[in-house]
């Protein structure tokens, strides 16, 4: 009988790779009873769900295991029909969501044919020997969920969780599926997964607890047996430890640091995992440290102390955590910290203080997330009864995620301003530390999530995203004229110039009003007799240099600092002066949904605009864009413009007005 193990592909989180522990652990314990299994990893190897497909179906597996979460399973279900229209065989559904729904999980997909929910090893040994033609009935196999003749769900009765002697027994994960046995070495960036423990004894409301509340400790000797088979098999150098918490302050775990230490282990690997901010002092950190520990995990949740009391977050207060912080870094170990936007009676002003303690403790990187009612947590219960503010937008799984799905708002914080601040945190956090650096490299090893955002059409991510586009280009643009900040200032002073820049004011997005910057073009007071006016072609008041500035709109470039400040927009209608906007508002219809954006460096009317094209016929270009902005407009907008700079053609399509 062979068997297939399933993995989903990922929908847009693919910037960390690493093995799926649940499906590895199954696959050993099936192989080590004599069945033929293969993992397929869509996650894991990159492939996309229609590829994922091919391969089950090229394999002709007798029976089919697929692991999801919540926000997985109508997905699972959407690919077990699909497979099932090829082949004829039992589809098996395991993993959280089903652990916390047995019985309206089958209720709900009725392609699942079995589902297996708790720990799951023996629990499938026993369906598949069923399968097989063993007499034992289905009734008997505790952890089982199937349907019987007439088709009603039955749910057998639980199988106690695996105990600490238990986990000892499994066969390590089958990561020769994942990696070559004896002759491929493992990357620098892929992490053997394990765990030391099951269960979490933590009461956090927003966590199920899937693996049980009782935390199941595998033996020291276990654990380190494993990690030495890791290297001597896999020449593992980077390990990420699994457990729901993996540093506890406690004599088993200090004891394990120790044998790390002692038998060399600890030079040979480096390791992450979590840790809690009341289990955090001086010693355990100093022994994680000496034993290979480059990085922890640490839930923050919330900057409120009356929020982390709510939240059932033990005796943990915002000064604990600093202070927890505080020793971290004192040890050189890089600290990524999580935190929750909609806790129970959530507020502005909780929200700004979790933003702002993420700024103030500038740990190596954070992770925000909007609350999710996570079935068989206390907030899902409080969100089906309207309980603590909350409004339940939605019964659709696949929008149980926290990131830029729609399901739960507070009475007092719409969806929309918490996905706003959502985006800011990421923003301060790495802005406000003036880790530019950092917040691009961070972007760009998440742009499958941008550009997965964007294509979901969210407004207010969609309006980080083009944010986050606008700064890098930038960047990108200030490093690559570099030397052009020299020569421009130098041309313009050997031409007479002792005024290098002009500003004035622009009207910006919302109407607000900026100061503007460009290099000078024009010979100084070109306007303090006439007034504001729009230039002409041909214009005698534009000096040489700036008509070669102009043509290429290389006058343009001290812009690049209103784009950075916020004030602009790499795309956008062209920014205008006060006095022409409060005379076209008067004028022209419609001509005030142009601030609905920023203004852009370059747009459809600066392009696509004839040098004397009137403002309401530039008004329709700008609204074109404001309806369909997306970042393929945008970049096909900057390419067209890059065409004209090099061509330099600027000088015949636009109108600028420019007072100097």
């Amino acid at each position: 009988m062979k068997i297939a193990l399933v993995r989903q592909a990922p929908t847009y989180a693919d910037w960390y790779k690493q093995p799926m522990l649940g499906l590895g652990y199954i696959c050993s314990y099936l192989e080590k009873n004599g069945f033929t299994c293969r993992i397929f990893d869509a996650y894991f190897f990159r492939r996309t769900q229609e590829e994922l497909y091919r391969e089950i179906i090229d394999y002709n597996p007798d029976v089919i295991g697929i692991s999801a979460m919540t926000y997985q399973v109508t997905s699972a279900a959407q690919l077990a029909s699909k497979i099932k229209k090829k082949l004829k065989v039992p589809v098996v559904i395991g993993g959280s969501h089903i652990t916390i729904m047995p019985q309206k999980t089958l209720e709900e997909f009725s392609v699942f044919d079995y589902g297996v929910y708790g720990e799951g090893e023996y629990a499938v040994l026993e369906l598949l020997k069923y399968l097989e033609g063993e007499p034992s009935g289905l009734e008997l196999i505790k952890g089982l969920v199937y349907r019987d003749k007439d088709s009603s769900v039955r749910v057998n009765e639980p199988r106690p969780f695996l105990k600490k002697e238990e986990l000892d027994l499994l066969p390590y994960p089958a990561y020769h599926q994942y990696y070559a046995y004896t002759s491929s070495v493992m990357k620098a960036m892929d992490y053997y997964v394990i765990v030391s423990s099951r269960g979490c004894p933590c009461n956090c409301i927003f966590c199920s607890r899937a693996s049980g509340r009782v935390l199941r400790q595998r033996s020291a000797e276990g654990v380190i047996g494993e990690i030495e088979f890791a290297i001597s098999k896999y020449r593992v150098n980077t390990i990420n430890f699994a457990d729901e918490i993996f540093l506890f302050n406690c004599p088993d775990t200090r004891d394990m640091l120790r044998q790390i230490i002692q038998r060399g282990i600890s030079k040979k690997i480096r390791w992450s995992g979590l840790v809690r901010a009341d289990l955090v002092n001086e010693d355990i950190i100093a022994l994680a440290k000496q034993a290979g520990c480059y990085r922890l995990g640490m839930g923050v949740e919330s900057g409120d102390d009356s929020i982390l009391k709510d939240i059932q977050k033990a005796d943990l207060t915002t000064e604990k955590i600093k202070q927890a912080v505080k020793i971290i870094k004192k040890y050189g170990i890089e600290l990524e910290t999580y935190f929750i936007l909609g806790h129970p009676n959530e507020t502005l002003e909780t929200l700004k203080k979790t933003v702002n303690l993420a700024v103030e403790l500038n740990t190596s990187s954070i992770a925000v997330g909007i609350m999710v009612p996570y079935p068989g947590t206390k907030i899902y219960e409080m969100a089906q009864r309207g309980e603590g503010g909350y409004r339940l937008l939605s019964n659709d799984w696949s929008q149980y995620d926290k990131y830029g799905t729609k399901v739960l708002e507070l009475k007092n914080l719409t969806h929309k301003e918490l996905l706003k601040w959502q985006v800011r945190a990421y923003v301060y956090f790495y802005l406000k530390n003036f880790r530019l650096v950092d917040f691009v490299r961070f972007f760009y090893k998440r742009r499958r999530l941008l550009v997965y955002f964007f294509k979901k059409g969210m407004p207010p991510l969609n309006a980080f995203l083009k944010r986050i586009f606008d700064i890098y280009c930038a960047l990108f643009c200030l490093m690559a004229s570099l030397l052009l900040w020299a020569l421009i200032p130098a041309a313009i002073y050997f031409e007479g110039g002792r005024s290098l820049f002009f500003s004035d004011f622009r009207v910006g997005r919302s109407r607000k009003i900026y100061r503007h910057f460009k290099f000078r073009s024009m010979i100084v007071g070109a306007e303090y007799s006439t007034g504001p006016v729009w230039s002409k072609e041909q214009d005698v008041r534009v000096t040489k240099i700036g008509r070669l500035l102009r043509a290429t709109a290389m006058d343009e470039l001290p812009q690049l600092w209103n784009i950075l400040k916020g004030d602009m927009s790499f795309v956008g209608p062209r920014p205008e002066r006060p006095f022409f906007v409060e005379k076209f508002i008067k004028k022209i219809p419609n001509y005030e949904k142009r601030f609905d954006v920023r203004p852009g460096l370059t747009g459809m009317a600066q392009i696509y605009g004839k040098y004397d094209t009137p403002a309401d016929e530039k008004l329709k270009y700008d609204l074109e864009y404001i309806e369909k902005m997306n970042i393929y407009l945008d970049l096909r907008l900057i390419f067209l413009s890059f065409i004209i700079t090099l061509k330099g053609g600027w000088a015949k399509f636009e109108n600028t007005g420019d007072k100097r």
